[in-house]
């Protein structure tokens, strides 16, 4: 009979905490390179993460600047369709460190919530 731990969403934020720990003590043990796979790893990979959703965000931001709400679809900004477009590109920019490719994106997904292009397809790369 397999029993199933319910942990709280805290709990299950302090375990993944507990295993980066955990991985980063793994990491400093090794002769050498241990502290630079650490900073690759966890501290470095986190910053560059950040910086190229900061330029996507500021990108965004200026674009939609100079569009008028009128042309904005509300209703399909709450869609679950919606949703996974943007999820999906935010992965993409996490991953891509092209600016040219970031501007993409944020087209991509200005056009999607203008409600002009519609596609089935959902691989944004």
């Amino acid at each position: 009979m397999k029993t199933y731990l319910s942990l709280s969403e805290d709990s299950m934020m302090a375990l993944k905490e507990c295993e980066k720990s955990g991985a980063k003590v793994c990491l400093s043990a090794i002769p050498i390179v241990g502290a630079a796979l650490d900073e690759i790893a966890f501290e470095g990979r986190g910053r560059m993460y950040q910086n190229r959703l900061n330029k996507f965000i500021e990108l965004l931001k200026e674009y939609m600047s100079s569009v008028r709400e009128e042309e904005i679809d509300f209703t399909y900004l709450k869609s679950d369709e919606f949703g996974d477009i943007f999820e999906a590109i935010i992965r993409k920019v996490l991953l891509t460190g092209s600016e040219e490719k970031i501007n993409r994106f944020k087209m991509i997904l200005v056009q999607d919530m203008k409600n002009t292009y519609h596609s089935d397809y959902r691989n944004v790369s």
